[in-house]
């Protein structure tokens, strides 16, 4: 398999490996294969787009690598002044900031019929002191700090030279690119660290990311892929001045278009790049609007007040501003939240690397899994908003967007002096104003049409006032003496610091600690303790574990990121297919399952050779991605298994996937394609039923040679006229659907009705022009049809 790279505000690999599943068919009509051959596995979404937040000597960086597709290996290394905190942040993270700076207006509309188109305080805190340290031998690279956080292996790095920073990726699996020792060393001689963030995807525990991991094998075995875009990263570090190392991003190929986001303390452009790229500021206090206020509407054909009563409660509902700019709202509140009290990480961003890092454990990944471990830690996270989100009117933001110069890049960091753009003249009535939007990335003319308010309504539809939120607290449950030393360890699974350790240790205790993490799993007061003892459990197979287990995902009371990782921990545990068909009814309600039952399945079929290929197309009916993973099982069992597969399985699905795989295997095996299927539609006149009695038709889209497709044809007819002796209507509709194909009849020689419907006369008529008279009372006779059908013989000239 090969691998590319590519590097990306930092270093970036990117492999790839291609695929896609079955494309469906009319069910009784010609069946195309599924696509199983090299596709476009990784594209790129858009330019790069980067946050920064200063203040204070704290500086805070949020970047998402603009790829998605088929990545079996990603990693960057960015060079940072001093050590910074790391933590995954929401993948939809920038889309959210966009709108905190132009917020989408919400159009109402007043007229009925007409319709037109709509246009669209904290206490000072001191500044920190960055801490200076010995320096690091020119043949030596110190690992500071290795974490696991969600998908990705992270460590912090301080290298002695470009030779031995070079030395240790290519020991640890990285690519180092030529040409990039001299920014390298300019980075090592000004005392810069380096993080390097690394993911290994496969299904082998010796690769999986986990909480305490110290080392990984570069090797990646074959096949290993991670579908969807890679996670964004945020990182947060001391600094004295505002920079950030994009040196090396000059090593990208194609454009450097770049979109930065800048919160800091002043308005700001970015040193030696054109001031034209300076395309918005909005002040904090318009900032802390946007996120807290009601979304702005648009009124179209009338005022705001001439709203009727009855609309209020919906409009409001759609103004909120959450869920289009609420993590932006939580993530400017973070940054603030630190500069107060002088820290780089803060609690609730702790504890969500915890449930990260259990949703690892449990294969658990995307943005489900996100979604409910926000709301695991949402009292965290509205207190910070509360306790933080007022110096936010302090601020400016500041849009930076263009194509960046590879020379100034390649050059120096991106420094960022004090500049402030001249004030747009407000339009003249009537006419269009045109202001770069945030959440198009362009330029967006407003005409005036509609009347444009941010009102908040009238005061029985104004939204209540915002809560007091206080400040969580976990209580820490009491021991017993008996059980003190097991007690201690399930505690310890809730501090970082010691929970990698507390899960080996409670895995080595085996059957003592069973009842104990049953206990807390089912009724345990902290969320992250809980979520450890199932990841122990996970690995037990006995039955009091698997009812325990069983009754966490039954009992809608519990918690739903609980029962989600019940549901993963029981998936972990299952030996055979048979037993993961039980989850089928659970997999839409729970949609986080998706990665962990992808995962099993593929693990099942390596270890299951003897799995039914029957089984399997059933499961891929519920499982879409098992599709492509069933072509080398179609491909070892033949042509005549799958033909009979088509035409004699009890279920239609079974029957529609067989058909398409044995057109797929047509594209290497045509002539056995055909052979398989000229025998399995034999025409036999003695016959009770037809060969595909009890499911559609269906006739594999191959390249058929004349001869073939004539024989094939010649049957199809024939089972035709067998049908129509016995008014099977249903069944003659089938073989038309089918024996219609233009594809079909370009190949047999014959004129197609198109999508008419027509009869037997019709087809005889079309089939005797195609041959010959002999051949048509030859189709009759051995029927012993000719006197029943003799008129019809002798309209279309064959008496």
């Amino acid at each position: 398999m090969k691998t590319r790279w590519c590097w990306l505000l930092g270093l970036m690999c990117l492999g790839w490996l291609g695929g896609a599943t079955p494309s469906s068919a009319d069910p009784c009509g010609m069946v195309p294969p599924p696509y199983t051959g090299p596709g476009v596995p990784i594209k790129r979404v858009g330019p790069q787009k980067t946050y920064v937040f200063y203040k204070k000597g704290v500086e805070s960086i949020v970047l998402r690598p603009a790829f998605s597709g088929k990545v079996d290996n990603f990693g960057m290394l960015i060079p940072f002044p001093t050590p910074p905190s790391i933590r995954k942040v929401p993948d939809n993270i920038f889309s959210h900031i966009a709108a905190a700076i132009d917020p989408p207006e919400i159009p109402v509309y007043l007229w009925r019929r007409r319709r037109y188109r709509s246009y669209r305080s904290l206490a000072a805190a001191p500044a920190m002191r960055v801490k200076r340290k010995a320096k690091v031998a020119k043949r030596e690279v110190r690992v500071l700090r290795q974490e696991a956080v969600g998908m990705y292996q992270v460590a912090v790095l301080e290298a002695g030279s470009a030779k031995a920073l070079n030395r240790w990726m290519s020991k640890n699996g990285y690519k180092y690119p030529k040409g990039m020792d001299k920014p390298t060393n300019d980075y090592i001689q000004k005392g810069w660290c380096f993080v390097a963030v690394k993911t290994r995807v496969a299904g082998k525990k010796s690769v999986q990311p986990r909480p305490g991991m110290r080392k990984a094998k570069p090797k990646f075995p074959v096949g290993g892929s991670f579908d969807g875009a890679v996670q964004a990263m945020g990182f947060r570090f001391k600094s004295r001045q505002l920079v950030v190392p994009m040196r090396l991003s000059a090593f990208n190929a194609g454009r450097l278009r770049n979109v930065v986001y800048i919160l800091a303390e002043g308005p700001r452009a970015i040193r030696n790049i054109p001031k034209k790229n300076v395309v918005r500021q909005i002040s904090g206090k318009e900032l802390y609007r946007n996120v807290t206020d009601l979304l702005p509407i648009r009124v179209y054909g009338g005022q705001p007040h001439q709203i009727p009563r009855h609309r209020w409660r919906y409009i409001q509902r759609r103004r909120r501003p959450g869920p289009h700019n609420g993590l932006a709202r939580t993530l400017f509140a973070s940054d603030l939240r630190a500069v107060s009290l002088g820290k780089l990480v803060l609690e609730h961003e702790t504890r969500k690397k915890q449930l990260l890092n259990i949703g690892e454990a449990l294969r658990l990944r995307g943005k489900h899994i996100d979604q409910s471990n926000r709301k695991a830690i949402q009292q965290e996270l509205a207190y910070t908003v509360q306790e933080s989100l007022q110096a936010l009117r302090g601020m400016t933001m500041t849009v930076v967007d263009g194509d960046f110069p590879r020379k100034v890049l390649a050059r120096e960091n991106l420094t960022f002096p004090r500049y402030r753009m001249a004030k747009s003249k407000p339009p003249k009535k009537g006419r269009r104003f045109c202001r770069y939007n945030a959440r198009f990335l362009s330029r967006r003319c407003t005409y005036g049409r509609g009347v444009l308010t941010r009102w908040q309504g009238p005061m029985y539809a104004r939204p209540p006032a915002p809560r007091i939120v206080k400040k969580p607290v976990y209580k820490k449950r009491r021991v017993p003496k008996r059980a003190r030393t097991i007690y201690q360890w399930i505690l310890r699974l809730g501090n970082p610091k010691t929970s990698a350790q507390a899960v080996q240790t409670l895995r080595g205790m085996g059957v003592k600690a069973i009842p104990y993490l049953i206990g807390e799993s089912l009724e345990g007061s902290d969320v992250v303790q809980r979520g450890w003892s199932i990841v122990v459990l996970s690995d037990s197979s006995r039955r009091s574990v698997k009812r325990a287990l069983k009754k966490i995902t039954e009992d809608s009371k519990q918690p739903h990121l609980v029962r989600t990782w019940a549901f993963a921990a029981r998936i972990k545990q299952e030996t055979t297919l048979q037993g993961l068909q039980a989850y089928m009814n659970q997999y839409y309600r729970f949609r986080a399952l998706q990665r962990p039952m992808r995962l099993k399945i593929q693990e099942l079929l390596q270890n299951q050779k003897n799995a039914s290929l029957r089984q399997l197309f059933g499961l891929s009916k519920r499982f879409y991605f098992l599709r492509r993973m069933l072509m080398p099982m179609a491909e070892k069992a033949g042509p005549w298994k799958l033909a009979k597969m088509m035409t004699r399985d009890k279920d239609t699905y079974v029957r529609r996937q067989a058909a398409s795989y044995l057109a797929a295997l047509g594209r290497k095996k045509a002539g056995a394609v055909a052979k398989a299927t000229l025998r399995i539609y034999r025409f036999r006149p003695k016959a009770r039923k037809t060969p595909w009695h009890g499911g559609a038709l269906y006739v594999p889209s191959i390249s058929w040679d004349r001869r073939e497709a004539k024989q094939l044809v010649r049957q199809l007819l024939s089972w035709y006229i067998w049908c129509s002796e016995r008014k099977q209507s249903g069944q003659l509709r089938q073989i038309h659907n089918n024996i219609r194909s233009l594809r079909l009849a370009r190949a047999a020689g014959y004129r197609s009705p198109g999508w008419r419907n027509v009869g037997l006369q019709r087809w005889m008529t079309l089939w005797k022009n195609a041959t010959n008279c002999k051949e048509v009372r030859r189709m009759f006779s051995v029927q012993n049809a000719i006197k029943t059908n003799a008129s019809l013989l002798e309209s279309i000239g064959c008496p």
